[in-house]
């Protein structure tokens, strides 16, 4: 059985807010999660930032305290003038603020050690061979900063200073921080954190995620993309340079991924539901309101088309009853017109303005409205202004400007009608202040609408009106089916034949009767048809 009017209505409104909701659903969880996400982004750069203050605060003051000894003590125990014990008592005092005091060592220029504030008990990978390979592999350097770690698993950051006195090099003094000791402040959102060098050896760590292999080096694969997932969870990382080859890895947990796609579910089902609810009990409303005078506008115009009553009845006080009276004076002038024996103006008005479009138009707009009231609107102010021009001062001429702005609003009207209809419309600057008959040109589009609908879906008009030194033309073409052969040689031969009512002969007479020396052509291409009504200049 097939499907009423208001059955297809109802579905095409339900599917549009369907979709619109759907839509909706899912930009408002889009923002959300964005929300998460650049907040939880916010909260990785301000303590990679502490982060990255602390290690710098670290750095800073090992450097200088292992200058303020080389100026000092160290110079003194190297060359044998000091005791050891100077050195500790020195030592243990310009660190005793720092709760990363660190293991001082120092190496003459030969290699050899001869002094450590503290031993390592167990055999060790950080030992005086190691550092000889170190300083060995930087001998211009007077400041080294390396990773390394002893048999036990220890972390540790290697800065050296080299020793000079009165431009003689002495050896190198030697601080060794344990990454343990390596506790950053003010991390409350559970931001975790990985200092490593430019060879994935790590100094200190707040957990062992991503550190791999017995070397126990970081996996920066991951950590390097920004937004991963891992573990059935997503993470936010950052990537921070903190020079002299040290980097500064920082992750947060994002969201576990199951539960991201529950509450995405989830919320997108509710808000989609309530949006739907909303949405079609406006729907019913906006319908119950709008469509309202235009059904009785549509009846109204019926029965006057059905000889049931002479003129339509509205008093609403909105453009509805504005367009009904435009309604009433053209029927009225149809009805004087009848009366009248000049039956090529009367042509001439049922050219401008045809019943069956006015009552096409009127149902369009009462369909829209349901939809689309804002395109309700604009059919309505565009009826009207076609009504008005079409009727008021019908035998004045008016600008080329002004008529084509109105076969503008006629086009407008259709494509509603005809959702596939597009149209272009191009006129000539010097042209624009022309007089020209009323609607001359209707015809010739009207023309191009009815027979291309029977061909196809997608029509395109094009209207162009230029000029050349010689010439002015009147250019309607379309992707129609074209002319027949015949029809061709039929209008050539009728056009100056005052008993032929032809739509485009009469655009041609029309045009004639201002300018006598105008010529109508005809052109079938691959792609349609053009036709032209042309003004020959010389002769004007």
């Amino acid at each position: 059985m097939k499907k009423t009017f208001k059955e297809i209505l109802q579905k095409e409104i339900k599917r549009k807010y369907s979709v619109f909701s759907l839509i909706v659903s899912g930009l408002v969880l889009l923002m959300f999660f964005s929300f998460i996400f650049f907040n939880q982004n916010y909260q990785l750069k301000i303590e990679t930032d502490v982060i990255k203050d602390e290690w710098q605060h670290i750095k800073t003051k090992s450097h200088e305290n292992l200058r303020l000894l080389n100026s000092r003590s160290i110079p003194n125990v190297i060359r044998g003038k000091e005791e050891d014990r100077k050195l500790y008592e020195e030592f243990y005092r310009i660190t005793s603020e720092e709760h990363s005091r660190g293991v001082l060592w120092v190496m003459n220029q030969k290699g050899d050690l001869v002094f450590e504030s503290a031993s390592f008990h167990q055999p060790s990978a950080i030992n005086e061979y190691y550092l000889r390979i170190v300083i060995n592999s930087s001998k211009n350097a007077n400041s080294i900063t390396r990773v390394a770690m002893d048999n036990n698993y220890n972390h540790y950051l290697v800065i050296m200073e080299k020793i000079i006195e009165k431009g003689e090099e002495l050896g190198y003094s030697i601080l060794l921080l344990n990454g343990n000791d390596f506790l950053p402040n003010s991390t409350n959102y559970g931001t975790q954190f990985i200092i490593a060098d430019s060879y994935d050896n790590v100094f200190s760590r707040s957990s062992n995620h991503f550190i791999k292999g017995s070397l126990e080096k970081i996996d920066t694969i991951q950590l390097e993309k920004g937004l991963f997932y891992e573990d059935n969870a997503l993470y936010l990382s950052k990537k921070t340079n903190l020079k002299e080859n040290m980097y500064l890895y920082t992750y947060s947990l994002f969201l576990p991924l199951p539960a991201l796609i529950i509450f995405g579910i989830i919320f997108i089902i509710l808000l989609t539901g309530i949006m739907l609810f909303l949405s079609f009990h406006l729907a019913r409303k906006i319908a119950d309101t709008t469509t309202k005078n235009i059904d009785t506008l549509v009846e109204e115009t019926k029965e006057v088309s059905e000889g049931i009553k002479p003129m339509i009845q509205m008093e609403t006080g909105d453009e509805f009853e504005f367009l009904a009276e435009s309604i009433n004076e053209m029927v009225s002038k149809l009805g004087q017109l009848h009366q009248q024996t000049l039956h090529f103006e009367r042509k001439m008005l049922e050219a401008q303005f045809n019943p069956h479009f006015l009552y096409n138009t009127l149902e369009n707009i009462r369909i829209t409205s349901q939809i689309e009231p804002e395109v309700a609107q604009e059919l309505i102010f565009s009826l009207r202004r076609v009504l008005q021009h079409s009727i008021d001062h019908s035998d004045e001429e008016v600008t080329l400007q002004d008529d084509l702005d109105v076969i503008v609003d006629f086009l407008r009207v259709n494509v509603v009608r005809f959702d596939k209809l597009t149209y272009k419309v191009s006129l000539s600057e010097e042209l624009k202040e022309l007089k020209i008959p009323r609607l001359f040109l209707l015809p010739l589009v009207e023309n191009s609408l009815k027979y291309g609908m029977k061909v196809r879906e997608d029509v395109h008009i094009e209207i162009k009106v230029y000029q050349t030194d010689s010439e002015i033309f009147f250019e309607v073409s379309d992707n129609g089916p074209g002319f027949p052969t015949d029809l061709i040689e039929e209008i050539y031969f009728q056009y100056e034949n005052k008993g032929s009512h032809h739509g485009l002969i009469n655009s041609y007479r029309r045009l004639k009767m201002s300018f006598p020396y105008t010529d109508l052509r005809i052109f079938n291409h691959s792609d349609g048809a053009t036709v032209q009504l042309v003004i020959i200049k010389e002769r004007v």
